[in-house]
């Protein structure tokens, strides 16, 4: 359910240009799980979007309830797209984030290894 929200709302970015008008501070506004539209927009590939958002002058850097930026997101995703996007627009591959406190690259592999563990119990 949580996901169908998420989904919806990334549908929504497809009129960023409320966002930019809005300012910064719809930017970088929240949900209740701590993300920005652009966390949003990445969890749902939307790539388009997420230019969008990152032109407008979202925040690459900011962090979501689990510590997962842009660059985490797409990089557990397998979403090389998004990847490439988040790090030609400035975003950064060594930021310290995720439950693992570590980066990008860590959190991908911990999630594959979390996913294995899961996979062999069944």
């Amino acid at each position: 359910r949580a996901l169908e929200s998420q989904v919806h709302f990334a549908q929504r970015m497809d009129a960023i240009g409320r966002f930019a008008a809005a300012g910064k501070a719809a930017l970088d506004a929240r949900d209740g799980h701590g993300r920005t539209p652009l966390m949003v927009a990445a969890h749902a590939r939307r790539h388009e979007a997420a230019k969008a958002l990152i032109a407008a002058g979202a925040d690459l850097e900011a962090l979501d309830a689990d510590r997962y930026d842009v660059v985490t997101i797409a990089s557990v995703a397998n979403d090389v797209e998004m990847l490439r996007i988040a790090l030609r627009s400035g975003a950064s591959a060594a930021l310290v984030t995720s439950p693992y406190d570590g980066t990008a690259l860590i959190a991908e592999v911990a999630s594959k290894v979390e996913a294995t563990v899961v996979g062999l119990g069944n």
